[in-house]
């Protein structure tokens, strides 16, 4: 992992979140790969744990944001104006130099704080409470927007929706994928969906998104 950064192995894929409607995709997830010596590429959920631990978390969210920033621009210099959703390691939530790291890049390349919607997994939620709620309101104040993701999966996920000033929820995909057939999944998107536009949070199906 350590040579991926130094050789530039690292690459950005950009997944389109479509509208049900149909709608051209006014937002992109932006997805980490890494390629090994033989070619091969390696998702982020494959090595990110193996670099959080060796402390390399905070550095492949710098290059993660950088990089995102950098492809963002390009997009709106192109006249497509659109939305990055960006993953962060768990390291992000203590990394004090991420938001001038933010605000910096933006503001060289002239964009809107409000383009870039940050991802917390839920999971990251429940271990790490305090530390995403700060993280969270701290970039929320800078304009940016979050989204809580594999949201469902946890016992207390409507306690946290009450509490978390977050702009999206990424349903579960292991609700999503079934709720054609299982109507105990359809019922629990449906509630999900219903709680979120009363607390004026946008559901996301996560089913279809590659973390």
């Amino acid at each position: 992992i350590r040579t991926a950064l130094d050789n530039n192995s690292l690459q950005l894929m950009f997944q389109p979140i479509v509208s049900l409607h149909g709608d051209p995709a006014e937002a992109y997830e932006v997805l980490l790969r890494m390629h090994d010596e033989q070619g091969e590429t390696i998702t982020a959920a494959e090595f990110m744990p193996a670099a959080e631990q060796l402390g390399l978390g905070r550095e492949i969210d710098h290059w993660v944001v950088k990089n995102a920033i950098a492809a963002l621009k390009q997009h709106h210099q192109a006249g497509t104006h659109t939305d990055f959703f960006i993953n962060l390691s768990v390291m992000a939530l203590k990394d004090e130099t991420l938001a001038l790291l933010i605000m910096q890049s933006l503001k060289e390349v002239g964009l809107k704080t409000s383009s870039l919607v940050f991802e917390i997994r839920e999971d990251i939620l429940v271990d790490h409470p305090r530390d995403a709620y700060t993280f969270i309101s701290s970039l929320k104040k800078l304009g940016c927007r979050f989204a809580l993701d594999d949201f469902g999966s946890g016992m207390s996920s409507f306690a946290y929706l009450k509490n978390l000033p977050v702009d999206f929820l990424k349903i579960d995909g292991g609700f999503v994928q079934n709720m054609a057939t299982n109507p105990t999944d359809c019922a629990m998107v449906d509630a999900i969906h219903r709680v979120g536009h009363v607390i004026d949070r946008h559901d996301i199906d996560s089913a279809a998104l590659d973390a």
